[in-house]
């Protein structure tokens, strides 16, 4: 016999535990969220066009992580190369970076 659905009464309406008696953990082959998810305080949203944002800030994702030298939305710069996947983040100053004597052509190096 399946198992059955727990269904509220109204859309929006009820929850599973509180902020004072939170599950242990929970396992999910799929979710489905409205609104957004929150972590550790900080909010999982859905910005402008769709892109995702963490606490606020854009999150790059995947092949939406430009490679050429630019200027990112919060005013920080990155340098990275067009030659293959990133395997490195990291935030770095100017003058940290120009004196880098070796720069990984595969790290994303997020100018302060």
């Amino acid at each position: 016999m399946p198992i059955k659905n727990i269904i509220p009464i109204a859309d929006g309406d009820g929850s599973l535990g509180s902020s004072t008696h939170s599950w242990g953990s929970g396992f999910f082959h799929d979710g489905v969220f409205n609104n957004k998810v929150t972590i550790g305080q900080q909010d999982l949203t859905v910005g402008v066009s769709n892109q995702p944002q963490f606490g606020g800030q854009d999150l790059a994702l995947k092949s939406s992580v430009p490679t050429d030298n630019s200027q990112l939305v919060n005013g920080s710069n990155y340098v990275s190369s067009v030659g293959g996947q990133v395997t490195g983040i990291y935030r770095i100053s100017q003058t940290d970076y120009d004196n880098l004597a070796n720069k990984d052509p595969l790290t994303l190096y997020i100018i302060l």
